[in-house]
């Protein structure tokens, strides 16, 4: 066995940097774990972080960049694996661990009776429901469930029936894995029985010590997070003090003992019961029935200038589809105003009325005396430009002690209903609830609130008990003030919130838990605002931030205080998080870098979620009396400091942040950077950020981390690029002519490398390890690993490149090369039935498609993939379906005119022209000689691309999914040949 020297390792390459990377099965993992929503590990925390990047993948990486290469791939594959429970026993015991696989499963499956009939009670062989032996030791029945497993073809079945790794105790997960990672790594003196050790003898043998891992852009603190719980020594830095409160947060609530956090539980639930029992002595949440409320519905209610009668506004008038519960209009006459009742049991035609409300796309619109009238939002606020041609309107500025609208504001507010917990069930869960529509007496505590609230804010304000802090016009901030006349964070509650909030903040900072205190009282404002939209298909408010943004809503929810306390909570945490506790928490900026030995970052790019902007709104709750360490943190956004936008100062900002990194990082120390974006000119920008702040590309990885419930509507992307870099060695110049053929040979190693362990795993376990996409990355990667090792092109240095203004259309040596570097990657992988010199030809466009049809996927993830691989920035016309996980490529026939037209991008390539030709022959009466002399005319150089259009024609003669598009296909190919024959 060897002996454990400092620095044996400092330069053996890593597993990740060398090509060895679970990436599919990471993939599945990760986007389990992004699932699973509010059973993450670190969303009990608050979840309006969003983006936080799953924890299993800050594991595989840092794991991936401490373990040594062997001279064995596979064992080192293996072995790696097993420190992710993604090996066959590992998976047994997250399984055991979820209790979903029976033995009644077990009994019914392809497993030979022999090989469990010793496990089961001889009365019940033969039962429905066999049963264990008595005294059958755990450790046994883990055996046999792994035999299940696999019986099953592929991991994502085998791991859906498991728990995830981070739910299970750690100890007791990997207790049996030690001596094989021992065994694999003895020539090196590793003996390790836990993370911690393994983490701190790899770090001794790399860099002399425990290792150290920074994340200078921490966020929502998954990162620091899983890189302590390894075993590291951490230090989390962030700009925003509402970042380093979460991450605070992670390392001492989360990562604490479980006796620890019993005792904050116990003062959460000691808190939650002195602010509701001073709410109810106040009486302003209980009726004359002695019921309690739940919730409290809003909505806004203005003029119309056509009839002049106050119309609510509301977005529906659907209460709960499970109750067939709505909300009627009733115009009153005599006050020039409607009535809202509410509505019980109503029918399927009711409720899909009530769906449509006065508000639809800017427009308030309402029925009255059988006319509907319809005005413009915008007219109603009164927009105008002015002087200065900026946008502006009439609506008044709200002043620093309004809490509700005055009696001459465009839009006032209107409590329309209440849903009340039933006598003798007081309980917010498991209870019964009725909906009902505002009385004399509910109204009269309504403004008792009020005017309560508004007697005292002044002085809570001297006090720092209420906010007092102005909204700074932004991006994301201005809308507030430009469509509700709100100047003040405050505004965002209404009284009922204000005292609410001001209560629990208040309790919060007298507790001996006052930290502990405030990070849960920070969470209970993204649940009790203005912004908290009513969900009618589950009866249930949702939070302010359930995407990136201050979402204003016209009909809002206010919870009740025991109700929004059931958001005052830690949940349910595995235990066993073991966090290594030399850890620092630094609020500053990116570019103020502590010294590291790896660097692992999620960074803002482009359009990044303006963090600096919208959680202002918890800072204006956060300004005084804070305990350490959070009183030692700069509680305000310094918007100035932040990385945000694009451009150049973007650019600059960037490198500074990552230059640093590379100046405190050691000689053999790496870095790991997280990029999840569609575009491909942004992908090339970061790329040439890091290369300008003097780190080489080793390697590169795509990992599907993102779901179609994540937080970005729409297309977002699903896959994140994780870039591993080095320190760039000495200064090197290079040309282009001599730095090509180096690329072409190293993508053709990386590429061929790949493809033969993924050949090995198809043969083993049934399944690729490797995708195409996969191994296009790699091999782009490949070629950036030779790229980024020269500080010049053809006499120009890479810095140059960044800092022009324009650099995302600067034609220059970098991004030729990094475009010829991508055709080298894409020309290997040649899809089945199409020749290379065909292939060769294609433009990006063409190969995206072709490729595509080749393969069965339905995620989005992987047609980004392609998309970056063949430079096509944007596919979507090119998708019948761009749904997450429901993603699908629009079949030949269904292309538009407007689709295949020269002016359009497929269009103008040789594919598109035969997709024309092919819906001619299926959907006119166009004589296929005609089509073929018609194809003929509209491309130039015809005769020298017609074997080209006959093989892509036997390629999509095979490929597509249409019969009559198969059959054209054929007809097509035999008009070509004959037009051939002819010209002969």
């Amino acid at each position: 066995m060897g002996k454990l020297i400092p620095y044996a390792l400092k330069d053996t390459p890593n597993l990740i940097e060398s090509g060895i990377f679970p990436v599919q099965k990471l993939s599945y993992e990760a986007q389990r774990e992004r699932n699973s929503k509010s059973s993450q590990t670190l969303t009990g925390l608050g979840s309006y972080w969003k983006g936080r990047k799953p924890l299993i993948l800050a594991r595989a990486v840092v794991l991936g960049l401490l373990l040594p290469v062997t001279n064995s791939a596979a064992e080192d594959l293996r072995i790696f694996e097993k420190l992710l429970a993604f090996d066959s026993v590992g998976l047994a015991r997250r399984a055991f661990s979820k209790g979903r696989i029976t033995l009644r499963n077990i009994v019914e499956s392809s497993i030979s009776q022999e090989e469990y009939l010793d496990y089961i009670d001889n009365s019940a062989v033969n039962s429905k429901k066999p049963r264990w032996k008595k005294n059958i030791l755990d450790e046994a029945k883990i055996d046999l469930i792994e035999l299940y497993l696999n019986t099953l073809s592929s991991y994502p079945e085998r791991a859906d029936l498991c728990s995830r790794p981070e739910e299970v105790s750690q100890y007791w997960l990997y207790e049996t894995i030690w001596s094989s990672v021992n065994d694999h790594l003895k020539e090196w003196g590793i003996r390790a029985s836990t993370f911690h050790e393994l983490t701190e003898q790899l770090g001794i043998l790399r860099f002399g010590k425990r290792p150290k891992v920074g994340d200078p852009f921490a966020g929502g603190g998954t990162i620091p997070f899983e890189a302590a719980r390894l075993g590291c020594d951490v230090y989390a830095a962030d700009l925003n003090p509402v970042a380093c409160l979460l991450n605070w947060g992670a390392f001492n609530i989360i990562g604490v003992s479980n006796a620890r956090r019993d005792a904050i539980n116990k003062e959460l639930e000691n808190i939650c019961f002195q602010v509701t029992n001073e709410i109810e002595n106040l009486g302003f949440e209980t009726n004359e029935k002695n019921e309690k409320a739940k919730s409290f519905l809003y909505c806004h209610q203005t003029r119309c200038p056509q009839t002049q009668w106050i119309v609510p506004i509301s977005g529906n008038w659907l209460i709960s589809k499970k109750q067939k519960t709505i909300v009627n209009m009733i115009p009153d006459f005599n006050t020039k105003s409607f009535k809202l009742k509410i509505q019980t049991n109503a029918t399927l035609d009711e409720m899909a009325k009530a769906r449509k409300g006065t508000i639809d796309k800017g427009r308030l619109s309402y029925e009255l005396e059988g006319k509907t009238y319809t005005t413009l939002i915008k007219q109603l606020r009164g927009d105008y430009t002015d002087s200065e041609g900026k946008s502006a309107n009439k609506l008044r500025r709200w002043a620093i002690t309004d809490i509700y609208p005055n009696a001459m504001d465009v839009f006032q507010e209107r409590l329309y209903a209440i849903q009340w917990v039933n006598s003798g069930h007081h309980s917010h869960f498991n209870s019964t609830t009725y909906f009902n529509d505002i009385d004399i007496l509910d109204q009269e505590r309504e403004n008792q609130v009020s005017s309560f609230v508004s007697t005292n804010i002044a002085e809570w304000q001297s006090l720092n008990l209420i906010p007092a802090l102005e909204i700074e016009r932004g991006k994301k901030t201005l809308e507030p003030i430009r469509t509700r006349g709100w100047t003040y964070w405050h505004h965002f509650f209404n009284p009922r919130q204000l005292l609410i909030q001001k209560l629990i903040f208040e309790y919060a900072k007298k507790s001996e838990f006052s930290a502990e205190m405030l990070v849960f009282a920070t969470r209970t404002i993204d649940w009790n605002n203005r912004g908290c939209r009513w969900n009618a298909e589950n009866s249930q408010p949702a939070n302010l931030f359930y995407n990136q943004a201050l979402n204003l809503v016209w009909n809002y929810c206010s919870r009740s205080t025991s109700y929004l306390f059931s958001q005052w909570s830690l949940g349910t945490i595995s235990d066993g998080q073991n966090l290594n506790q030399n850890q620092e928490i630094l609020c500053r900026p990116a570019s103020a870098t502590q010294a590291a030995d790896i660097y692992v970052t999620d960074p803002p790019y482009a359009d990044a979620v303006c963090y600096h902007e919208i959680l202002e709104i918890f800072i204006s709750w956060m300004k005084t009396e804070l305990p350490n360490p959070f009183s030692n943190w700069t509680w305000d956004s310094r918007r100035t400091l932040a990385i945000k936008g694009e451009g150049i100062e973007f650019r600059k900002s960037m490198t500074e942040a990552y230059g640093s990194m590379a100046n405190n990082m050691p000689e053999n120390g790496y870095q790991c950077v997280m990029f999840t974006h569609s575009s491909v000119e942004v992908w090339v920008e970061i790329t040439n950020i890091l290369w300008a702040s003097r780190l080489q590309v080793v390697s590169a990885w795509c990992v599907a981390t993102e779901t179609a419930t994540s937080f970005r509507d729409g297309n977002h992307i699903q896959g994140t690029v994780l870039l591993i870099l080095k320190k760039r060695g000495e200064e090197k110049s290079g040309f282009k002519q001599h730095i090509l053929p180096k690329i072409r040979s190293e993508v053709e190693k990386q590429v061929y490398t790949m493809m033969n362990i993924s050949g090995e795993s198809e043969n083993n376990e049934g399944e690729p390890l490797f995708s195409d996409a996969d191994m296009r990355m790699a091999g782009q990667a490949a070629a950036l690993r030779i790229l980024t090792s020269y500080s010049s092109i053809d006499g120009e240095d890479v810095s140059t490149f960044v800092f022009q203004s324009t650099v995302r259309s600067t034609k220059n040596a970098v991004a030729e090369i990094i475009s010829e570097a991508i055709d080298i990657a894409n020309n290997i992988l040649v899809p089945e039935k199409l020749n290379s010199s065909t292939w060769t030809s294609l433009s990006g466009i063409e190969r995206f498609y072709l490729k595509l049809m080749d393969s069965n996927t339905t995620k989005l993830d992987t047609f980004q993939n392609f998309s970056k691989a063949f430079r096509v920035s944007d596919f979507s016309n090119l998708l019948s379906s761009t749904v997450a996980n429901k993603a699908k490529l629009k079949l030949i026939s269904k292309f538009y005119n407007r689709d295949l037209s020269e002016t359009s991008v497929l269009g103008q390539t040789n594919l598109g022209r035969l997709f024309v030709s092919l819906q001619q022959l299926v959907t006119t009466t166009t004589e296929p000689k005609d089509v073929s002399i018609h194809l003929q005319n509209s491309i130039s150089d015809f005769f020298l691309v017609r074997d080209d259009l006959i093989n892509i024609l036997e390629y999509i003669e095979v490929k597509s999914p249409e019969t009559e598009i198969r059959e054209a296909s054929t007809l097509l190919i035999g008009q070509l040949r004959s037009l051939r024959f002819f010209n002969q």
